[in-house]
C-alpha cells in the first residue's frame, strides 16, 4: 500500500478497493508504515547498501529469466504469498485484480514473458530510491515494474506491474 501511494501516487480511495480496505484504513495503514520505514532507515543506513547490491542483482537476474522465457529460474525469488498488481488504466490490457500466490503469479509472468518481454527492451532502473524495471518499445515508455522485498529472506513479496499510460507520463 505504501508503495503504491508514494511511487503511483494512488489515492487511498483506490487503494482500498484494491485491497478490499475503507480509505480511512488505508490511510492509517499509510501513516504507520510511513512511520516504521522512517525509523527503519535511520537505524539501518550501514545495511541499506548491501541489500541495494542484492536487489539489483535480483532483478537482473529477473530482467534474464522474462527476457529468456524461462520464468521457473524466477521460482525461489518470490515469497509463497507474493502478490501481482497490475495497472492498466483500463487503457491498456492487464490484470484487473491482484493476483496472490506463487503458482498464480509464475503463471501471469510467464504470460508476460511470451507477450510483452519479447517486443520490448528492460532495462534496471531505480524507481523511487529501488532497483525497477523499465520497459520501452521504440525509445516509448510502455511499463515500470517494481518490487516489494522481504529483507529477512531477500525474496519479492509484491510485483507492481504499471503500463497505465497516465501514470506512465510521472516516470522521467
Amino acid at each position: 500500500m505504501f508503495i503504491l501511494r508514494e511511487v503511483f501516487a494512488y489515492e487511498h480511495s483506490e487503494i482500498g478497493e484494491m485491497f478490499n480496505k475503507t480509505e480511512v484504513n488505508c490511510r492509517k495503514i499509510y501513516s504507520r508504515v510511513k512511520k516504521k520505514v522512517a525509523l527503519l532507515s535511520s537505524e539501518n543506513v550501514e545495511m541499506a547498501p548491501s541489500h541495494r547490491l542484492e536487489e539489483k542483482e535480483l532483478v537482473t537476474r529477473f530482467i534474464s529469466a522474462l527476457s529468456n522465457g524461462n520464468i521457473q529460474s524466477v521460482v525461489n525469488m518470490l515469497t509463497e504469498d507474493v502478490i501481482f498488481i497490475a495497472d492498466g488504466g483500463g487503457k491498456v490490457s492487464a490484470a484487473i485484480n491482484p493476483i496472490y500466490s506463487r503458482e498464480r503469479v509464475l503463471v501471469i509472468l510467464n504470460a508476460l514473458s511470451s507477450s510483452r518481454f519479447p517486443q520490448s527492451e528492460a532495462k534496471q532502473v531505480e524507481v523511487n530510491g529501488q532497483p525497477g524495471i523499465l520497459l520501452t518499445k521504440d525509445g516509448i515508455l510502455t511499463g515500470v515494474i517494481c518490487f516489494e522485498w522481504d529483507v529477512q529472506s531477500m525474496t519479492v513479496q509484491r510485483i507492481y506491474f504499471i503500463v497505465n499510460p497516465d501514470k506512465l507520463q510521472h516516470v522521467n
